[in-house]
């Protein structure tokens, strides 16, 4: 469900940040600028690919062990057939979304896809549109935070409000919302470890059912000794979102970079494993504390 700058890219952008300037309890007041650019192309279990390109700007402020972030993403897109939700893009077919159920598809796919049923649309060779995509709120809370140990644990709480028309395909029309928690361990100097997990509650389109669905992710990242550059990497994926049709996969490689001790910059490259996933991603995040 990546292919724009998801959860999976800020999370990544915060989790270099914490592994550059350690684990603090965050006692004093941090607003923080963090966005994203992305491109995403694949076609999914649809007839015609669907390239993307997405924009996110977000602005946080945090306090003690408590933060607030907002984000309004905007996206370009070859197709309505995605559909944006927290998490990223689901291939609903947009205002086609009935012929999923009609057209049925196939489960237990391996990488690349293969044999499951393409799923037929309109033609859709003119269709290149722009639109700022659902605003979303997310709010954290960390329950531990260990200097020593170099441990954290949060909990998070995720809403979004379906103000856009899903006949465009930049949203499904429907509220969603999740709550989850994160995990990072830090191992040695330059080490990191971290997974989270996040149930999500999403509304349903006019004719699609979209199940409630556990999201996951795990990774790793090093610091390069000697230099302000991390690698880094992450698996991710969800349970059953659309019935019949495998769920999304996919896994990211990435770099980051301290440029100062206020700015961070990171770049990924994604590759999906389902037919739910686009093929090939790319983005660049940053992040920079006011």
């Amino acid at each position: 469900m990546s292919g724009y700058c998801s959860l999976l890219l800020k999370r990544s952008t915060l989790f270099l940040v914490a592994l550059f300037t350690g684990f603090s309890s965050g006692a004093a007041q941090e607003i923080q600028y963090s966005g994203g650019a992305g491109y995403s192309t694949g076609s999914y279990y649809f007839n015609e690919q669907t390239s993307t390109f997405h924009l996110s700007n977000g602005l946080s402020a945090g306090f003690k062990r408590v933060r607030l972030s907002v984000n309004v993403p905007f996206i370009v897109q070859s197709t309505p057939w995605i559909s944006y939700t927290l998490q990223g893009g689901i291939p609903t077919g947009g205002s086609q979304n009935g012929s999923l159920k009609k057209q049925g598809g196939g489960q237990g796919m391996g990488p690349g896809g293969g044999s499951q049923r393409e799923v037929v649309l309109p033609d859709t060779v003119s269709y290149t549109k722009a639109s700022f995509s659902d605003p979303s709120i997310q709010i954290g809370l960390k329950l531990f935070s260990g200097a020593q140990t170099q441990s954290t644990i949060t909990l998070n709480g995720y809403l979004k409000a379906p103000l856009t028309d899903p006949s465009t395909g930049y949203g499904t029309g429907a509220w969603d919302t999740g709550t989850g928690v994160s995990v990072s361990q830090g191992v040695g100097y330059s080490w990191m470890l971290f997974a989270d997990a996040t149930w999500w509650w999403l509304g349903n389109m006019d004719d699609l059912t979209l199940n409630n669905t556990l999201a996951f992710s795990v990774g790793m990242g090093k610091i390069l000794t000697g230099t302000s550059w991390i690698v880094n990497a992450a698996l991710s994926g969800f349970t059953t979102v659309i019935d019949n049709y495998d769920p999304p996969l996919s896994i990211m490689a990435g770099s980051g970079y301290k440029v100062n001790d206020r700015v961070f910059l990171n770049l990924s490259l994604e590759v999906g494993l389902s037919e739910s996933s686009p093929d090939v991603s790319t983005s660049v995040g940053w992040s920079v504390i006011l």
